[in-house]
């Protein structure tokens, strides 16, 4: 069943729109129901005052609650913001993204009688403390529907919890010769692994090969100061980051993302909708399912540096088997669509609202 025509207007919460894989789905859900007429609104606690590092269809309203941070407020001061902010988007369902703002927005909204739905963009495994775990399983119990990115992920949550991927959406590209270039994006945090990556491509040990990583972070100059410690600075770029990775993702031979912690990636799922060549830690549900190892990539065992460098040697060494590889890579485009994603969304919201009628 679709959300009818005159559906009330979807407010979707998340922290801000800069750039990371839970912004982007929010924006390609968004413009997605912009294009079949649905009210949609972006609503963000912080930092609205910076443009979206993706963009917005125009029909999609986007508001911000003025939050340069928490400043001097209690938790209880902050929530009782946060509920007056999304009460005034005249919203008739909530999709919230990202743990902490879903705990905050399930206590704030909490007792409204507005349908709140909570979109988990990591793995499941516990957040940050214990302390944030416990608040999230308590807030979750308050809600309309939990939805997951994986079904292993949806066992975590328990019985009735919901699974919609993160979708794929990518402008054409124009695709140009592969060159010999192993390309990475994120943020430049612990949990990206970048520092496994440039071990790896240093014990790979192929001097006509260069890395790649797009993104910002803390993590910067201690990933260079290791590229340069181990001799490969002259083939390491860091160049910031970019809106538009796809033109790099064109133009890279393999696409590597050696994280520590991940969900449904969509730099993964961009880059292969590119055509790149992915080698992955499987370090969550996520991974495996976009990955097809063997067929579409290779998915290694996370965390280490030898499983990663002799996965990128395999591929930097084996024209034929990546060449394969990439016939394949870009079927992620239809196996995880925005239209198949968006319907999902659709039948959860409808079928959660009916029952509660």
């Amino acid at each position: 069943m679709a959300i009818r025509s005159d559906h009330p207007r979807i407010t979707i919460v998340i922290s801000s729109l800069g750039g990371g894989g839970a912004q982007r789905a929010a924006v390609n859900v968004a413009n997605h129901w912009a294009v079949k007429r649905r009210r949609v609104t972006i609503a963000t606690l912080f930092h609205g005052d910076a443009p979206s590092t993706f963009a917005l269809d125009p029909r999609v309203m986007r508001t911000d609650a003025g939050f340069r941070n928490r400043g001097n407020r209690s938790e209880a001061e902050l929530l009782a913001a946060i509920r007056q902010f999304v009460i005034s988007t005249k919203a008739g369902v909530v999709l919230s993204l990202v743990d902490q703002t879903n705990i905050r927005v399930a206590n704030a909204l909490r007792g409204s009688k507005i349908p709140l739905f909570v979109w988990e963009q990591i793995d499941a495994r516990p957040i940050a403390s214990p302390e944030w775990e416990a608040a999230r399983r308590e807030a979750y119990k308050t809600v309309t529907g939990v939805i997951a990115l994986t079904e292993e992920d949806a066992r975590y949550f328990g019985a009735g919890t919901h699974v919609v991927f993160n979708p794929v959406a990518v402008p054409n590209v124009e695709r140009t010769a592969r060159l010999p270039l192993i390309v990475a994006a994120g943020r430049l945090e612990e949990q990206k692994g970048f520092d496994i990556l440039i071990a790896a491509f240093a014990r790979a040990a192929h001097p006509d090969w260069s890395v790649v990583i797009l993104g910002e972070g803390r993590e910067r100059e201690a990933l260079m100061r290791r590229a340069r410690d181990l001799g490969i600075a002259d083939r390491v770029s860091l160049p910031g980051f970019t809106s538009d990775p796809e033109r790099v993702f064109a133009q890279a031979s393999i696409f590597a993302m050696p994280s520590r912690r991940e969900g449904f990636p969509n730099a993964l799922l961009e880059a292969m909708a590119c055509g790149a060549v992915p080698v992955v830690s499987d370090c969550a549900p996520g991974m495996s399912e976009i990955v097809r190892h063997g067929i579409d990539g290779l998915a290694v065992q996370p965390y280490v540096v030898t499983p990663f460098a002799e996965a990128l040697d395999r591929l930097m060494t084996n024209d034929d088997e990546r060449r394969r590889f990439a016939e394949h890579a870009p079927e992620v485009v239809t196996r995880f669509s925005v239209e198949e994603a968006v319907a999902r969304l659709d039948r959860i919201f409808d079928e959660s609202l009916s029952e509660a009628n």
